[in-house]
């Protein structure tokens, strides 16, 4: 009982990402990502990403390693992707990292304990989830298709529909509504577009935004923007 609890209550020690840093107990040391820039145990770094802002989400008990998962993205409103990684921690505060990929920023990792290995899922993207495992010394990816490309075409298309919504206030904030216009788009819009870049034409979309601009209105619906603007399958 005892051997099947341990790595549980051990678990509970993971923690979900927020504004403040996070500083989690291991049986190796402290961990800690206080600096922002790097993953730290104890005073000792373990972990850079070129600069960008590195995020704790967790760490868990696996056989004789402390396994921590991490994020890290630019620290802006422009970032459009994020990385995620595993770094195991083991004797002596050794440290390796596992690289898990990149994904979109609105992409979130959850991780659990499952037997002798971390599994950890990601939120769907583009209709595909990813799950890797991790033994301790290897991972493993697979990715499975959880929504139709049509389906996620619609859904990419509706969204572009929404972020033309800038457009409407651009006009109504006294916007010239010449040019290309997504160049102006704040940081929200501007990330959720770029994220969308296959998605829709381009030049299309900055024609219908001019127009939506100049209307201070959208001025055609959804299905005659998606016909004009979008790339659907």
């Amino acid at each position: 009982m005892k051997r099947t609890l341990l790595p549980l209550l051990l678990g509970l020690l993971a923690v979900c990402h927020h504004a403040d840093a996070e500083t989690i107990k291991t049986r190796y040391g402290t961990v800690s990502d206080e600096t922002r820039t790097e993953l730290r145990l104890n005073k000792k770094a373990i972990y850079a990403d070129n600069g960008n802002m590195i995020y704790l989400q967790g760490s868990y008990p696996l056989k004789d390693k402390d396994v921590a998962l991490v994020s890290s993205n630019c620290g802006g409103s422009g970032c459009v992707r994020q990385s995620f990684a595993l770094i195991a921690i083991g004797k002596g505060g050794v440290a390796r990292k596992y690289k898990l990929g990149d994904f979109g920023t609105d992409v979130e990792a959850k991780a659990r304990l499952e037997g002798q290995q971390l599994r950890v899922e990601f939120s769907p993207e583009a209709g595909m989830q990813t799950t890797i495992l991790f033994d301790g010394d290897k991972t493993r990816k697979t990715e499975q298709r959880v929504q139709s490309k049509a389906a996620v075409a619609l859904a990419d298309c509706q969204s572009v529909y929404e972020i033309a919504d800038a457009c409407v206030d651009a006009g109504q904030q006294g916007s010239d509504c010449n040019g290309k216009m997504s160049d102006d788009f704040a940081g929200g819009d501007a990330r959720a577009l770029a994220d969308l870049q296959g998605s829709y034409k381009e030049t299309a979309f900055n024609q219908v935004c001019q127009s939506f601009c100049q209307a201070k209105r959208k001025t055609i619906a959804f299905r005659a923007f998606s016909k004009r603007v979008c790339v659907l399958k």
